[in-house]
């Protein structure tokens, strides 16, 4: 096996484990020296639940953004919270920047969001607003192995 099948074999192996059993967060692979991740490129949003649910996210709100995901690749997700769901108002960063892949774990997804959210209302909140929106910032990741190969 040369350099590149054991490099997609890797990737692969990246691509089925990420926020599968445990939630990811892109900061877990940095004691990995050798991996390296390129975040270059613009960030996109999608709304996942639209304030109507109340404040829990539901495991269906996950899944529908996990399929529209393309397959056998690598995101970074950054969960952010806010009243309005309008760009010019302060929002919530919920977490820390989480790996995922059309493979995740919907369920383990959501209720790492739904803890990151009450724990949010518990601390800094006294009057829950009637409605919250989170919105996901995503985008694709590369990653290599090999310091010296260039990213495309």
């Amino acid at each position: 096996m040369d350099f590149q099948e054991k490099l997609q074999k890797c990737r692969d192996e990246i691509y089925q484990k990420v926020s599968t059993k445990n939630i990811t967060l892109l900061n877990d692979f940095g004691v990995n020296q050798n991996l390296r991740f390129n975040k270059n490129g613009k960030y996109f949003y999608s709304i996942i639940n639209h304030g109507i649910d109340g404040y829990d996210l539901e495991i269906k709100h996950i899944n529908k953004f996990l399929n529209q995901l393309d397959d056998k690749k690598v995101y970074i997700i950054i969960p952010i919270l806010s009243v309005n769901n309008t760009p010019d108002e302060p929002f919530i960063i919920l977490s820390k920047q989480i790996l995922v892949s059309k493979v995740s774990n919907e369920k383990l997804i959501t209720d790492y969001l739904n803890n990151k959210s009450e724990l949010f209302f518990n601390i800094y909140l006294t009057d829950k607003p009637e409605q919250m929106f989170i919105t996901f910032k995503y985008k694709e990741i590369q990653f290599n192995f090999n310091e010296k190969e260039q990213f495309k």
